[in-house]
Formats: C-alpha cells, structure tokens, sequence
C-alpha cells in the first residue's frame, strides 16, 4: 500500500535514477517504514483518544535488501484502562520480547506525568584536590 501521491512518486522514480541500487533500495526500506509507522500511530491515537493506556513496542528495523538500520518499528502491544493494569502488561510483554525491543506506556489525556520540580544546589567545589 502506496501512501504516495503520483507526483511525489514521480519525485521519487527520479531520485532513484541518480543513485546506486543499493542506496534505492535503502530509499525503499525506509519509505516503507515510515508509512507503517503512521499508520501505527494512527491506531494508537485512537485508542489515546479513547481514554486508554497503550503499551507501545519499539523494535529496530533492517532494510530486507542491504540489513542496513532503518529506523524503528512501532506497533501497539497492548491497551488497558488503567496504568496498573498497563504496567502488568508492558511487564507481561518484557519477559517474552527481544532484548533489542523497547516498551513504552503512553498515557490519554489528564493521565500526563507531572515533572518533579528539584532545588538546585550549588556545588562546592572548595575540597577539589586540583
């Protein structure tokens, strides 16, 4: 599934023409990628927009052609209502998954993380030995 229109397609037989076959073919991969990656996306703001946790899978992807690193994978792991419950799962999903793959939990709306406001201390510096 193309998620190009014909003149960027024309765009893009063009710039294909002026590089080797391997760069095409890393060209390729990588276009692929990032039209499945919307498309992830996509899916996982609706379940957000739907009030739910998501766990998100992050895993690398290779081009099929040269196993050059294209970029990342994204997928959705698993939803839940709430973030106990997504917790269990992205920890359920860990124990299972490839060491090279990350797990996030993205949160909807009025779930976001506060950041903690730390005091700044200066240093003292009056003990360095040099």
């Amino acid at each position: 599934m193309s998620h190009m229109t014909a003149a960027e397609r024309e765009h893009w037989d063009h710039e294909m023409g002026a590089a080797s076959d391997m760069e095409n073919a890393f060209a390729l991969g990588r276009m692929g990628l990032s039209g499945e990656n919307a498309e992830a996306e996509g899916r996982i703001r609706k379940h957000l927009d739907a009030g739910l946790f998501v766990v998100t899978l992050h895993y690398p992807a290779f081009c099929p052609s040269t196993d050059a690193y294209t970029g990342e994978h994204l997928s959705v792991g698993a939803t839940a209502s709430t973030l106990d419950f997504a917790e269990k799962r992205r920890d359920e999903i860990a124990c299972d998954c490839d060491p090279e793959m990350r797990l996030e939990i993205r949160r909807p709306k009025g779930h976001e993380l506060v950041p903690e406001v730390v005091a700044h201390v200066p240093a003292n510096d009056n003990d360095v030995p040099f």
